[in-house]
C-alpha cells in the first residue's frame, strides 16, 4: 500500500501580490509506504512528510492544490488536508504542507503545529474556494436560502454517505481589496453534523459578463476520468469516482460542475474533550461550597439600584501553564488537561436595594461581558438596573482569554500568525469554567455570607435559582456556556451569533483587526483563509462547537437547558445571521407575532417553552446581501439590553421557562427613540 504525497512547490501565496498558476508539471513528489513509513523522494526540498498510521488507506496529501492554483490552501476545508492516523476518532488528524498556510509580509508563514490535534474541520465554519472572476449572480442567498436544498442549485453541501442536502447561502467575498483576490464563501445555514464526511459540488456560476466560468484542467480530468499530465491526478481517481458516483446517486448532475470536494467534521469528543474534562475535575475538586475566595473590599449605594457590591477574589484550580497572559492548557504525559496548582480571579457580587431593603432573597444571575471587556461591565447602568428592578443578586467574572488583560496579545496575534491566538482560545477553557465556578461559589460560601445579607441580617441569595445573561461576546459564549453548565439551566442570550467566521465580516467590531492581519498578510484570499483556520482551533470554545447538545443529545454529565435569543436587526456588531445559526441548529421557535419570519425556525405564539428567538425592529434599513457590516442609522447593538419590555421578556422566561410576548398589541417589538445607557428606550407595536 503505498501514500502518495506531492509537495506542489510554488503556489504558497505571495506577500504583496496574487500568487501564479503553476505549471502542473513542477510538482514535487515523495512516495511513503504506509507500512514502514519509508520514504523515497524525487525532489524533497521542503522536507519529508509525516508518516502515515500503519494499515493507512491510499491518501494524497498537497501542499497546495493545483485544483486552486491561486491560493494555496484552497479549497478549504478538505480531505486533502488530512493526514492518517488511528488515535484518531476519524482515522485522520488535520495536517498542511510547508507552503499551504499563508506567508506574512514578514516571511512569516502561518504555524501549523496546533492542527495535528484535530481530528477533522468544523461543523459549522465557511467553506471557501476560488473561481475566477465569479460574480453572486443565481447563488442561494441568505434571502433565498431554500434554493441550496434544490438539486439544480448552483451549490450544493451534501452528507456523503445520506445524500441529505444542508442548507446554506453562498456569495462572494465583497471586502476583497482587488478583483483577482476574491473568496467564493459557502455559508452552512445550520451546523452540521459531527465525525461525518460532506461533498461539496459548485456549477453555474457566471462572471461579470455572464459567461460560465470554465472548470480548471485538474478538475476537469478528475471529474471527466480523462488524461491528464498532473501527477496529483492518478492517486486521487479512485475518491473522485466516489465523490461523482455519490453525487449522481442522489440526482445531483457532474458534467458541469466548475469543482467539487469532500472533507470530514471533526468528532464531538476531539473538539469539547478538553473542556468537558477540565469542568469535571474543578468542579470536583471545589465541590459543593465553591472555590475559596476573599472579599477585598465592599461599595455601599455605588449607584441608584445597588445596596452593595463586593469586590473579590477566587482561588480556583488553574488548568493553564500560567494564570497569565499568554498560557496554554496544561496537559500530563497522557495529554489530558491536568490541574497546575491553583489561580486567583477578581469577581463581582452585587446586591440590590430591592433584596437589600425588603430582607428579601433573590436567585442568582451571572452577567457576562461583552468583547475584550471585564467584570465591571454594566455594573452602572443596564446590569445594575436590571438587579434591581428584576431582584436579582448579580455576579461577574472576566472571560479570560477574551477580556481585557487579552487585548495586546490578541492583536499581536492576529498581527503576527494568526494561529498563535490558540493560546487564547487555551485560556478561554479556564475562563468558561471559571464563569462556573462563580455560581458554586455563589451557591455555596457567599450565600450565607454575612456580607450578602440584608439591611435585616437575612441572606439575600437564593442558591436554588440560578441564571445567566450575556449580551454580545457575553451572548455568544453564552451558547457554549449554556451547553456545558451543570448548575445553570436557563439563560438569555442578547445580540449572539455564530460561528466566527460567520459574523467576523459583518462585524464592524472587526475593523480595527481587519486592519491588523490586512498589514500582515494583504492578500483578501489569505484573510478569509486564516479566519476559518482561526475557526478550526475556535469550535474547543466558540458555540459551533457545542449548541447541538444543548437542549437535546447533551453531552455526559450535563443536563438540558433552555435559552431566549434577544437580537436587534441591523446589528452593526453581531450579525443576526449569526442568532438565526443558533436558532436552526438549537430548535428555537420564533416568537410571534414577528418582524420577519426566519428560515428554518418556525413561530410560535407567546406562552410557549423550549428555546425562544425574538428579532427586534429599530427602524433599521435592511441589511445588505454581502459580507459587510451595516452603517445605516445608529448601531442598536448596545441599545437592547436597556430595553424594560425585553428585560421583563428575559426575567419571565429565566424564571418560569415560558418565552411571551412583552411588546404592545402583541408585536411585532420595534424601539423608537432609544437613548442607549438611559433606559429610556420606547417600545411601540
Amino acid at each position: 500500500m503505498l501514500v502518495v504525497v506531492s509537495w506542489l512547490g510554488g503556489c504558497s501565496s505571495s506577500p504583496a501580490s496574487p500568487a501564479p498558476i503553476k505549471d502542473a508539471g513542477a510538482h514535487d513528489v515523495t512516495t511513503v509506504d504506509a507500512r514502514t513509513g519509508d520514504a523515497h523522494s524525487e525532489a524533497a526540498r521542503d522536507g519529508g512528510p509525516e508518516t502515515p498510521a500503519p494499515g493507512a488507506p491510499p491518501l494524497l496529501t498537497l501542499d497546495c492544490d493545483p485544483m486552486v492554483p491561486q491560493e494555496c490552501g484552497f479549497p478549504f476545508p478538505s480531505s486533502v488536508w488530512t493526514m492518517p492516523d488511528s488515535t484518531m476518532a476519524t482515522g485522520v488528524h488535520v495536517y498542511f504542507g510547508p507552503k499551504t498556510l499563508p506567508n506574512s509580509v514578514k516571511n512569516q508563514r502561518v504555524s501549523s503545529s496546533m492542527f495535528a490535534t484535530r481530528d477533522g474541520f468544523s461543523p459549522g465554519a465557511t467553506i471557501l474556494t476560488y473561481l475566477p472572476g465569479a460574480t453572486a449572480t443565481g447563488l442561494p442567498g441568505f434571502r433565498n436560502i431554500p434554493l441550496s436544498l434544490t438539486k439544480t442549485s448552483p451549490t450544493i453541501l451534501m452528507e456523503a454517505d445520506t445524500g441529505a442536502l444542508v442548507p446554506h447561502f453562498s456569495e462572494i467575498d465583497a471586502r476583497a481589496t482587488s478583483p483577482d483576490q476574491v473568496a467564493f464563501l459557502i455559508h452552512p445555514a445550520i451546523r452540521m453534523k459531527d465525525q461525518t464526511r460532506y461533498i461539496v459540488a459548485i456549477r453555474h456560476v457566471v462572471d461579470s459578463n455572464s459567461n460560465t466560468i470554465s472548470a480548471n484542467p485538474v478538475f476537469a480530468a478528475l471529474r471527466d476520468d480523462t488524461p491528464s499530465t498532473d501527477i496529483s491526478v492518478p492517486p486521487r481517481r479512485a475518491l473522485y469516482a466516489d465523490i461523482m458516483s455519490k453525487l449522481k446517486a442522489n440526482g445531483i448532475t457532474t458534467s458541469d460542475l466548475q469543482i467539487a470536494w469532500d472533507f470530514t467534521t471533526a468528532s464531538q469528543k476531539n473538539t469539547t474533550g478538553w473542556l468537558l474534562s477540565i469542568r469535571d475535575q474543578a468542579l470536583a475538586v471545589v465541590g459543593a461550597a465553591g472555590p475559596t475566595y476573599t472579599i477585598d473590599s465592599v461599595d455601599t449605594n455605588p449607584n441608584p439600584w445597588i445596596a452593595k457590591r463586593l469586590h473579590g477574589t477566587m482561588t480556583v484550580p488553574l488548568y493553564l501553564t500560567s494564570a497569565n497572559v499568554p498560557a496554554s492548557i496544561h496537559f500530563n504525559d497522557a495529554g489530558v488537561p491536568t490541574q497546575n496548582g491553583t489561580g486567583q480571579f477578581p469577581f463581582l457580587v452585587h446586591i440590590p436595594n430591592s433584596l437589600y431593603t425588603a430582607n428579601k432573597a433573590g436567585p442568582i444571575i451571572e452577567n457576562a461581558h461583552g468583547l475584550l471587556g471585564d467584570e465591571t461591565e454594566g455594573e452602572d447602568n443596564y446590569f445594575a438596573e436590571i438587579c434591581d428592578r428584576e431582584g436579582y443578586v448579580g455576579v461577574a467574572v472576566d472571560l479570560i482569554g477574551m477580556c481585557s488583560q487579552d487585548i495586546g496579545f490578541v492583536a499581536q496575534a492576529i498581527g503576527t500568525d494568526p494561529t498563535s491566538f490558540e493560546q487564547a482560545i487555551e485560556r478561554q477553557h479556564q475562563g468558561l469554567v471559571n464563569e462556573l465556578l462563580a455560581i458554586r461559589m455563589m451557591m455555596g460560601g457567599l450565600s450565607t455570607d454575612p456580607a450578602t445579607q440584608s439591611m435585616g441580617g437575612q441572606p439575600t441569595i437564593d442558591p436554588t435559582q440560578r441564571f445567566y445573561r450575556g449580551d454580545s461576546q457575553g451572548g455568544i459564549f453564552g451558547a457554549t456556556f449554556m451547553s456545558i453548565s451543570t448548575d445553570v439551566t436557563r439563560g438569555m442570550l442578547g445580540e449572539p451569533g455564530a460561528p466566527y467566521s460567520l459574523i467576523l465580516d459583518r462585524s464592524s467590531d472587526f475593523s480595527s483587526f481587519l486592519e491588523l492581519l490586512t498589514l500582515a498578510f494583504p492578500r483578501s484570499l489569505d484573510i478569509q483563509l486564516n479566519i476559518s483556520l482561526i475557526d478550526t482551533l475556535w469550535d474547543r470554545t466558540e458555540p459551533d462547537g457545542y449548541i447541538p447538545y444543548m437542549t437535546t443529545n447533551m453531552l455526559p454529565g450535563t443536563p438540558s437547558h433552555n435559552v431566549i435569543l434577544e437580537a436587534a436587526l441591523g446589528d452593526w456588531e453581531v450579525s443576526t445571521l449569526g442568532a438565526e445559526f443558533i436558532a436552526r441548529t438549537i430548535g428555537a421557535q420564533l416568537l410571534e407575532t414577528p418582524n420577519q419570519n426566519v428560515y428554518g425556525v418556525t413561530n410560535a405564539a407567546s406562552g410557549f417553552t423550549g428555546n425562544g428567538l425574538n428579532e427586534w425592529n429599530f427602524e433599521l434599513p435592511p441589511i445588505a446581501d454581502t459580507d459587510t457590516p451595516p452603517s445605516a442609522g445608529t448601531d442598536p447593538h448596545g441599545e437592547l439590553r436597556y430595553v424594560t419590555a425585553e428585560q421583563d421578556q428575559a426575567d419571565q422566561f429565566l424564571r418560569t421557562g415560558m418565552v411571551n410576548q412583552t411588546c404592545p398589541d402583541g408585536g411585532p417589538c420595534s424601539v423608537i427613540g432609544c437613548d442607549a445607557g438611559t433606559s429610556a428606550c420606547m417600545v411601540g407595536p
